[in-house]
Parts: structure tokens; C-alpha cells; sequence
């Protein structure tokens, strides 16, 4: 059997206008041949700026003395680290495939990285919503090894155990 129409890589590489900074990011750690290939994935592919945002706030935290920029060199693609593309890359990734109607009644998918994302419903867009913080804008894009989902940000990871991440909220300081 030979594909007859677009791969996952396929529509990103397409697409360079929209996709061209989450496709760099895939080939850094060799995952655009992956989804090349054969398979059934799921794709929540961000587009250019979405992925510029998340860079910059990157390289801006200051927050770590030991690891300042977060480890990045520089601003830009080229200032992240292979360590930081395979995060990115793998929890925009699933083994399955999602179909939009699947995320709009609230549930809970676990990505390459191992990661959980949440799916919900936002109140005032009707969208569906990952990690309560990025909207879902095009849907259920059928490619031949998988389906593609557009989103407007970047699911953020968190390295922090929950000691950490109350930290971060006063409202919880008396633990």
C-alpha cells in the first residue's frame, strides 16, 4: 500500500508558513520520520506564533539561578536544547487518535511524554480547551497516518512536585 495522501509530516511540511517552527522542533529529534511513517497518531500541532510565545517566555524566565533561560543558548529556535524539543515535541504527540468529538466531553489522554492532557470546554468560545490553556482552532485535520488538531499556545510542562507548584499560589501558603 502507498499513501496517497498527506502524512502528519506531510501537512506540517505543507504548511510552512503556519507550522514551520513546530516542524523544526520534530526534526531536531528526528520525530518528522515517525510521522512520515506508517502509524496512527494524534498531532496538536501549534502554529508559528504560538510557538515563538513559548520561546520567548522560555529564555525570559530568570526564575532558576542554576539553570537561567532554561538552559536555552539563545532567543529562538535555534537557542533550545535537544532535551527541551523532545519535551515539546512528545507532549504534542499521542499513539492514538483523538477525533474532536472524543475531547469535547471531558477526558483526560496521555501523550508521548507521559503527560497527561485535559480536554475541556471553554465557557465563552465553545472550543475545546487543552490543559485549560490552549484552544483548539482547527480540528479533526484526517491525514493518512493520523488525525491533526491546531492550537493557538503551547502545552507547558511542569517539572515541579506539588510542593513546588503551591508554591507558586499565596492562597495555598499554609501548606
Amino acid at each position: 500500500y502507498t499513501f496517497t495522501g498527506e502524512t502528519i509530516e506531510d501537512y506540517l511540511a505543507n504548511r510552512d508558513d503556519q507550522f514551520s517552527s513546530f516542524n523544526y522542533i520534530l526534526k531536531r529529534i528526528g520525530y518528522d520520520k515517525i510521522l512520515s511513517a506508517y502509524g496512527t497518531y494524534t498531532c496538536f500541532a501549534p502554529n508559528n506564533q504560538a510557538v515563538e510565545s513559548y520561546i520567548d517566555s522560555l529564555y525570559d524566565d530568570v526564575s532558576n539561578e542554576q539553570l537561567p533561560h532554561n538552559g536555552m543558548t539563545s532567543r529562538g529556535l535555534e537557542g533550545l536544547t535537544d532535551s527541551l524539543c523532545k519535551d515539546i515535541a512528545l507532549f504534542h504527540l499521542l499513539y492514538s487518535e483523538v477525533m474532536g468529538v472524543d475531547m469535547s466531553n471531558r477526558m483526560t489522554i496521555n501523550s508521548m511524554l507521559g503527560r497527561d492532557i485535559n480536554t475541556s470546554i471553554d465557557s465563552v468560545s465553545g472550543q475545546v480547551m487543552l490543559n485549560n490553556h490552549s484552544l483548539v482552532t482547527e480540528m479533526d485535520e484526517e491525514l493518512e497516518n493520523g488525525v491533526l488538531h491546531v492550537i493557538n499556545h503551547v502545552l507547558t510542562r511542569s517539572n515541579n512536585l506539588i510542593a513546588g507548584e503551591m508554591e507558586k499560589h499565596p492562597q495555598f501558603s499554609i501548606f
